[in-house]
C-alpha cells in the first residue's frame, strides 16, 4: 500500500514546479529570476524522489536506491544554489562579475554530489523513517552537513547585510522578505530534520522538508514579484543630427506645456544621442520607440494589461517606479529622464501622489544634474494643481501654439487607436470595412438589434452595457473594469488583429465617473496596441469639458474629425 505521508511530496513537487515557472516565465532575463529557478529545481527534484520513494514504500524494490540518490543531489544543490540567489539581488553587478565566483558556490555543492552518486560515504543504504524510507547516512555525512551549513550562514549572512546596508527601500523590504523567508525553515528544519533524530534515535530525518522548500519558495517568490527593481543599464542612441527646433535646457527640470507629447519626446531624442536616458510612460513602448526613433532608450511602461520586467501599475509611482527613476540617475549623472502622460495619472493615481513623485523626480535631477522633461497639457489639468506642479520646474516651456509631427516615420500597423470625433457615421464605415473576412467587437449602450441594420453584416460580437431589467444578456456599466473588459480579453484572444468598436463614453461617464471609464479604456487601448487589434471610438466632445476631452484625446494614436 501506498504510503499516505507521499501526498505532501506530490504537493511540495506541484507548489515548487509552479512557483519556478511563473517566476521565470515573468523576466526570463532577470537574473534573480533565473536563479530563483534554479533553486526551485533543486527543491522539485527533491519533492519528486520523496514522492516516488514513499510511492513505492518497498525497501527491497531496487530502484529505491536510485530515487535515494536523486534525492540526495536535490538537497545537496540547495546550499550553491541558495547563495547564487541571493547574490544575484539586488543586482548582477559586483561578486558574480568575478567568474570565479561561480566556483567558489558551486564546487563544494559538486564535491557532495559526486560523493552521493560515486561512493556510499552520504548514502550508505536504506531506512525507514517515521514518514517512509529515507537515507540511511554514510562517514560523510558530517562533511555534508558542515558544507551545507556554511553555504546557509553566508546566504543568511549577504541577506543580512543587503537589509542593514541598502539605501533603496525596494531593496531592504525586498531583503527582508527573504531573509524571513530563508531563516524561518532553516532553522526550523535544521531542528526537525538534524538534531531532533539525533536526540529521539531514529535512522533518518525526520521527512517533513519539503514543507519547508514550499515556505521558502512561496516567499522568495513574493520578494521578486512584489518588489521588482529594475537594473537599468545606460544607453546612448544612434548620432543623428538635432532638430534645433525642438530644443530643453540640458541640466535642468523641464516643463513642455502641450496639446500632446511630441515636442517633448524630439527634445528628449537629441538629448540621448550624447547622453543615457530613461522613458517613463503610459503608450506601449513600441509605438514610443517607432514614433521617435528611440531604438535603445529603456522604456518604463505604466500599465494595469502588462505584468514584463519593464511594466509597472499606476499605484507603483511612488514605490517601484520612483526608486527605479532616481536610481538610474544617482548612478549616472547628467543623464534624461522624461515622464509622460501625467494628467492621465493624476486622474487614475491622484494629484497628490502623482505631484509626489514628480517632486522626488526633479529633486533628484537637480542633485545628478540630469535633464528632466515632463510633458504637460494646461487644458488637461485643474488650474490650481498646474500652479504646484510648475513650482517643481526651473525651465517652463509653452508650445501650445505648435504643431508638432514625430521625426521618424510612423508604422501604420501601430495606428491602433483613432478617435472620431462628432463623426459616428464614418466611425461606422471604418468598423466594417476593418473586419474584412475576421470578426469585430461592438461595445455598446445602444440595443444590439438597433445596430445590426445599419452594419449590414453578421460577424459581430456584441457586448450591450444597460442597466434595464429588459436586456437579459446584457452587462451594467458598473460591469466595465472586470465582466467587459475580461469580455474584450477572451475577444481579443481569439480573434487577434481584428477590430473594437466602443461607444458610449458619454453615458457610461455620467453614470460610473469620468475615472473609471478611462481607467477601461486606457487598458483596452493598452491590450490592442499589444496583440495589434484596432480600436475605435466616437465621441461628441462637447459632451465633456476641456480637461476631460484632452485627456481622452491623449490616449489615441489618430484623431478624425
Amino acid at each position: 500500500m501506498t504510503n499516505p505521508s507521499v501526498v505532501v511530496s506530490v504537493v511540495a513537487f506541484a507548489v515548487n514546479l509552479v512557483l519556478g515557472a511563473y517566476v521565470l516565465r515573468k523576466n526570463p532575463g532577470g537574473a534573480a529570476n533565473r536563479s530563483f529557478a534554479l533553486l526551485m529545481g533543486s527543491f522539485v527534484i527533491w519533492d519528486l524522489s520523496e514522492g516516488v520513494l514513499r510511492y513505492i514504500d518497498n525497501g527491497g524494490d531496487p530502484a529505491m536506491m536510485f530515487w535515494l540518490r536523486l534525492e540526495w543531489t536535490g538537497i545537496a544543490a540547495i546550499g550553491g544554489v541558495l547563495v547564487h540567489f541571493v547574490l544575484s539581488y539586488p543586482t548582477k553587478k559586483g561578486i558574480l562579475e568575478w567568474k570565479p565566483t561561480y566556483v567558489l558556490i558551486y564546487a563544494p555543492t559538486f564535491l557532495i554530489i559526486g560523493l552521493v552518486w560515486a561512493t556510499d560515504l552520504v548514502v550508505d543504504g536504506i531506512a525507514h523513517g517515521p514518514l517512509g524510507y529515507d537515507a540511511a547516512v554514510g562517514s560523510a555525512y558530517p562533511l555534508m552537513a558542515a558544507i551545507y551549513t556554511i553555504q546557509i550562514f553566508v546566504a543568511l549572512t549577504v541577506l543580512l547585510r543587503t537589509y542593514r546596508t541598502s539605501e533603496v527601500q525596494i531593496i531592504r523590504k525586498r531583503s527582508r522578505i527573504l531573509l524571513i523567508g530563508v531563516a524561518v525553515p532553516v532553522i526550523v528544519g535544521s531542528v526537525t530534520e538534524t538534531f531532533l533524530p539525533a536526540l529521539i534515535d531514529i535512522p533518518t530525518r525526520l521527512g517533513i522538508g519539503s514543507i519547508y522548500t514550499v515556505i521558502m519558495g512561496i516567499f522568495a517568490a513574493y520578494a521578486i514579484m512584489k518588489y521588482k527593481l529594475l537594473i537599468i543599464e545606460p544607453t546612448v542612441e544612434e548620432y543623428r543630427p538635432a532638430k534645433i527646433e525642438f530644443t530643453v535646457d540640458a541640466g535642468h527640470n523641464n516643463l513642455v506645456e502641450s496639446s500632446d507629447s511630441s515636442y517633448a519626446f524630439n527634445a528628449f531624442r537629441n538629448i540621448v544621442s550624447d547622453t543615457p536616458g530613461l522613458c517613463i510612460t503610459t503608450t506601449f513602448p513600441e509605438k514610443i520607440r517607432r514614433k521617435y526613433g528611440l531604438e535603445k532608450t529603456p522604456i518604463v511602461w505604466i500599465s494595469k494589461t502588462s505584468l514584463g520586467e519593464m511594466t509597472f501599475k499606476p499605484s507603483d509611482l511612488n514605490f517601484e517606479i520612483s526608486q527605479t527613476a532616481t536610481k538610474f540617475m544617482r548612478d549616472n549623472p547628467r543623464t534624461s529622464v522624461i515622464f509622460d502622460d501625467l494628467e492621465y495619472l493624476v486622474e487614475i493615481a491622484g494629484f497628490d501622489d502623482v505631484i509626489r513623485f514628480v517632486k522626488i523626480l526633479t529633486d533628484v535631477g537637480s542633485a545628478s544634474n540630469s535633464t528632466v522633461v515632463v510633458p504637460l497639457d494646461p487644458n488637461a489639468i485643474d488650474e490650481r494643481e498646474l500652479f504646484v506642479i510648475k513650482g517643481s520646474f526651473d525651465s517652463i516651456r509653452d508650445v501650445t501654439h505648435l504643431k508638432v509631427e514625430s521625426t521618424a516615420a510612423i508604422d501604420d500597423r501601430l495606428v491602433n487607436s483613432i478617435l472620431f470625433a462628432d463623426t459616428r457615421d464614418e466611425c461606422l464605415e471604418q468598423f466594417k470595412q476593418g473586419l474584412g473576412g475576421g470578426r469585430g467587437l461592438f461595445i455598446t449602450t445602444i440595443h444590439p438589434q438597433k445596430i445590426i441594420p445599419s452594419l449590414g453584416i453578421q460577424n459581430v460580437d456584441f457586448i450591450w452595457l444597460s442597466e434595464s431589467e429588459e436586456s437579459p444578456g446584457s452587462v451594467g456599466p458598473a460591469g466595465l473594469k472586470y465582466e467587459v473588459f475580461r469580455d474584450v480579453i477572451k475577444f481579443i484572444e481569439a480573434n487577434p488583429a481584428h477590430v473594437i468598436l466602443f461607444e458610449g463614453l458619454e453615458y457610461l461617464t455620467s453614470t460610473i465617473g469620468f475615472s473609471e471609464v478611462l481607467e477601461f479604456l486606457q487598458s483596452v487601448i493598452d491590450l490592442t496596441s499589444s496583440k495589434g487589434t484596432r480600436l475605435l471610438v466616437p465621441v461628441h466632445p462637447k459632451a465633456f469639458g476641456d480637461r476631460e476631452l484632452g485627456i481622452i484625446q491623449r490616449r489615441f494614436d489618430l484623431i478624425i474629425g
